[in-house]
């Protein structure tokens, strides 16, 4: 997950790789995942340090959601 540091991840591309790491026999697989983005952004790399913003698809068909750390400049 290198490029949420540097372009960014999709949003359902982090679902997924939360949803690899969960027991097989939990139910709601799909919105445990979706839930637990939130958390897990905030946990390894800091509340306030990370955000999202809508970008275009490659065919331009519709918008999604992309996740990315933001530059800090410590003061």
């Amino acid at each position: 997950m290198d490029e949420l540091r540097t372009t960014g991840v999709p949003w359902g591309v982090i679902v997924g790789k939360i949803k690899e790491h969960l027991p097989t026999e939990w139910h709601d697989l799909d919105n445990r995942a979706y839930q637990s983005v939130k958390p897990f952004l905030d946990e390894t790399f800091g509340q306030g340090n990370w955000d999202t913003e809508k970008r275009p698809t490659r065919d331009g068909s519709r918008s999604v959601t992309w996740a990315f750390v933001r530059n800090r400049v410590d003061e």
